[in-house]
């Protein structure tokens, strides 16, 4: 990663979100003097990884590019630390695997005991968590199991290209998705251990979710699964031991929650200029844009055209279907069932606390899908909107595969051959993910036909980061061709983002709004850019045969080769 970072191409959402970032420095430089950074769309939202971006690039402005580019994949690898917790929370112990995976008509009929009894240990079936409360913390297989499943998960994440890819390039989605997997750990830890969580879960719960919902509104999700689980464990609570014992649960635990939520809201403010100036219309305005964003725009999906505004209710789960690679997607479907059942089990045994970490995992995945599909929210780029929903899932495909191996552990063949699947399918997709090098997050599985199949019907370089190969390629192509001292710079047309192009522009070359003064054109092949414009290609990125940027020659050079040095041969 550190050897590859430089290789990552400006997104087209960088170059305001350094604005902003510069902005909002100058906002907490001047104690809110200087207000830029409360105006406009983009001050909607808080600015907590534009402030550490920025903040550390001031202090070395000439490497300011490579900074933005190796803070961002960093910060991803955070989010890789977020799934290894919350998978290693999601642990099933032997005897539960056994008892989930026996046929149904084998099962007891009555496998759990009557209310207000104790629940003995050797038919506790839970997934195990890491609660000081909670045995599983002391259970030599649970803490095995945990580390397996965690170090599963974060592989899986880690061989996503889709998440992988945009570690390096996108500085809004990647960070909510960082938060976003930390507040559903820091989550299910606060609700293991109420009504008296430690105070790290506290903090930890508050910072994660406060910091979420400042980059998008939507983080508040995670709180709304906290409140549904201390809601469930109160009437979980009144319903075995008594209404008594339910309120004084929540009289004891209101403390603690009133705790999160001032450290969460504290959170939600510190990074936000405008939400400072006004902290409670500005969230409020936030949610209320979320909900309607005004964008209309087309969407490629499976070679139909949509509007942005009206797109079909599975454009969302269509996009993970072809983005995820399938042996991630069968892991995920195997490992939804497995942390379900261990969650109806704990559910029905009145043991709340227990189901904590596989509510969170369900909840964060299913709930913003299913959302997307219901509501029909304006969206438009692939799945990157649905980014932060990744994580959750490879933790599910994390608990799926553990799950898996511990059923085959005594069945050395069927293990072998699991794990062989396993190493070949992953060699596959890494061999992959270097072949599209550094545009990882271009890739399609083989539903989609691959990123090839994919040519037409999805988008590929949405965010154009391909840009700035193209423009190295142009340079390279321009310093063959001599030019006249004096001779004029050459114009380049963007059809695009021309703020990435400008960002690499070769020395001698400016950029121009008229195609008729315009010597080059650099366009996107998104919407088949590049066919508008008639002319020789010069210059083109492309990945496995697809091409992602081109340039071409408008009209042939001004000064040829053979001119330029006329006025040195002469006598």
């Amino acid at each position: 990663m550190l050897c590859t970072f430089a290789d990552y191409g400006m997104s087209w959402d960088e170059p305001y979100a350094v604005v902003y970032g510069r902005n909002a420095l100058a906002f907490f430089a001047s104690l809110g003097a200087e207000r830029r950074a409360a105006q406009g769309l983009v001050a909607l939202r808080g600015a907590p990884f534009q402030l550490l971006v920025e903040g550390v690039a001031a202090f070395t402005p000439e490497h300011a590019l490579l900074i933005r580019r190796l803070l961002t994949p960093l910060v991803g690898l955070l989010g890789v630390a977020g799934t290894y917790r919350l998978a290693g929370l999601l642990v099933l112990r032997p005897d539960d695997s056994e008892r989930i995976s026996r046929p149904i008509w084998r099962r007891p009929r009555r496998r759990f005991p009557r209310k207000g009894t104790t629940l003995p240990s050797s038919t506790d079936a839970t997934l195990g968590t890491t609660s000081d409360t909670i045995s599983d913390h002391n259970h030599p297989v649970g803490e095995l199991a945990g580390r397996d499943a965690g170090l599963l998960a974060a592989a899986v994440l880690l061989l996503t290209p889709v998440y992988y890819g945009h570690m390096f390039i996108n500085p809004a989605d990647l960070p909510f998705a960082v938060a976003y997997v930390w507040g559903l750990f820091y989550g299910a830890r606060f609700a293991q251990q109420w009504p008296r969580p430690s105070a790290g879960s506290i903090a930890g719960a508050g910072i994660a979710i406060g910091l979420g919902a400042s980059m998008r509104i939507g983080g508040m999700l995670v709180l709304g699964y906290l409140l549904l689980l201390l809601l469930a464990r109160v009437l979980a609570s009144a319903r075995s031991h008594g209404r008594a014992a339910g309120t004084r649960l929540l009289a004891v635990g209101v403390g603690p929650l009133c705790a999160l939520l001032a450290i969460g809201y504290g959170a939600l403010l510190a990074f936000w200029p405008a939400a400072l100036l006004s902290p409670l219309a500005v969230p409020w305005a936030s949610l209320l844009q979320a909900a309607a964003y005004p964008k209309h725009e087309p969407v490629l999906l499976a070679g139909s055209v949509f509007w942005s505004d009206d797109l079909p209710w599975f454009y969302q789960l269509g996009h993970l279907l072809v983005q995820l690679p399938e042996q991630w997607l069968l892991a995920a479907a195997l490992g939804v069932p497995v942390v379900a059942a261990g969650l109806r089990a704990a559910a029905r045994a009145s043991d709340v606390a227990r189901a904590a970490p596989a509510a969170m995992a369900l909840l964060g995945a299913a709930v913003p899908l299913g959302c997307a599909c219901v509501l029909r929210p304006v969206d438009y780029d692939g799945m990157r909107h649905v980014l932060f929903v990744v994580p959750p899932l490879a933790c599910l495909a994390g608990a799926g595969l553990c799950f898996a191996l511990q059923r085959l552990a005594l069945r050395p063949a069927a293990c072998a051959l699991l794990v062989a699947l396993l190493a070949g399918s992953s060699a596959r997709t890494l061999a992959t993910m270097i072949e599209l090098h550094p545009y990882q997050y271009v890739y399609y599985n083989a539903l989609a036909g691959g990123t090839p199949g994919a040519r037409g019907r999805f988008e590929l370089d949405y965010w154009v980061t391909s840009f700035g190969d193209a423009m190295g390629q142009l340079g390279a192509v321009l310093a063959r061709e001599p030019r006249a001292p004096g001779a004029p710079p050459q114009r380049l047309l963007v059809c695009g983002h021309a703020a990435v192009a400008y960002m690499y522009l070769p020395p001698n070359v400016v950029l121009s709004r008229e195609l008729e003064r315009a010597d080059f054109v650099l366009a996107t092949t998104k919407w088949s850019c590049q066919d508008r414009y008639p002319g020789e290609v010069v210059a083109q990125v492309q990945r496995m045969g697809v091409p992602l940027a081109v340039v071409k020659r408008l009209r042939p050079p001004l000064v040829t080769a053979t001119a330029a040095l006329k006025p040195d041969s002469s006598p």
